[in-house]
């Protein structure tokens, strides 16, 4: 390949890219897409690499689901349920209408109900164990015809329900680790479906918000995974921020930060790259993580 591309969809045979390639800003060694060439000084990239942070309870957000008690009197009560992996005792929180408030640095945030027959809840006492599921008892379920329809629509700072898992502490005067799930509630076919809005964890005395990482599914799947899209042969192992897009090995986004601002996918702008190291076996007994990354 020891022509250089001249158009945009000039085509090649060989899985990587040869070093005039490089310089001329191509992104795909099958394709041919010329990234946005730069003039003057390259970009300021940063690169950052991630700092593990142990989530002693987590709610798997894509197991929520909304049923509907047989109420006999044409009320709208549904109860919800989820999985949930938990590596201590605890118990669970559930909200409705509810917003969370800033205690402070250093402490995690109260979560309180905007109705004020609702702003009492009772704890729901779970076990430690992985792939466990929660269902609300019939008194703590979600009646459509107690809460206001303007509290049934995620605004700003309100959710229709928010759910806590709080870790059991031993010592009264630190504040134990914790998982928030804000849910919003969507009409698909006639039917309501739960979908998680945001969910930040209270660890060490810090609050994270839990952010996707789009592509590390396929590589944790297979460690050493898909492809890096730029060179096609290494695992894919670097996410681009803020668009969050899992597409680089080490060595490419390394190169890619020098000579271009875009991310290949998405073609949004690059703040900052994030270098993940996926495990390839979670230890006996700890709790199964969301593929996310902190703000």
């Amino acid at each position: 390949m020891g022509a250089r591309a001249s158009t945009q969809s000039a085509s090649v045979t060989t899985p990587r890219m040869t070093a005039d390639a490089h310089a001329q800003g191509y992104a795909s060694s099958q394709s041919y897409r010329p990234f946005s060439n730069t003039t003057g000084a390259p970009p300021v990239t940063h690169v950052q690499n991630t700092v593990t942070i142990k989530n002693v309870v987590n709610l798997k957000k894509n197991s929520l689901k909304l049923a509907q008690l047989e109420e006999g009197d044409g009320r709208r009560v549904y109860s919800l349920s989820f999985n949930f992996d938990a590596s201590v005792d605890g118990n669970a929180y559930v909200y409705y209408a509810a917003s969370d408030h800033s205690q402070g640095e250093g402490k995690p945030s109260i979560v309180t109900s905007k109705m004020t027959h609702l702003a009492e809840v009772v704890p729901l006492p779970f076990q430690k164990g992985l792939k466990q599921t929660m269902t609300t008892p019939s008194e703590q379920a979600l009646d459509l015809d107690q809460i206001p329809p303007q509290y049934l629509t995620s605004g700003e700072d309100t959710f229709p329900i928010v759910v806590c898992l709080v870790a059991k502490q031993d010592d009264p005067s630190v504040f134990p680790p914790s998982q928030t799930t804000f849910i919003r509630i969507l009409t698909e076919e006639g039917a309501l479906t739960p979908k998680v809005a945001k969910q930040k964890i209270f660890t060490n005395g810090q609050i994270f918000e839990l952010k996707e990482i789009y592509g590390i599914e396929q590589s944790a799947e297979d460690i050493g995974g898909k492809e890096c899209v730029i060179c096609l042969e290494n695992a894919r192992d670097t996410a681009i921020l803020p668009c969050r897009h899992m597409c680089l090995c080490d060595g490419c986004a390394r190169q890619l930060k020098d000579q271009t601002s875009h991310c290949p996918i998405c073609r949004g702008k690059i703040d900052s790259l994030l270098q993940i190291v996926l495990k390839s076996n979670a230890r006996r007994g700890e709790v199964e993580e969301e593929p996310a990354v902190s703000n």
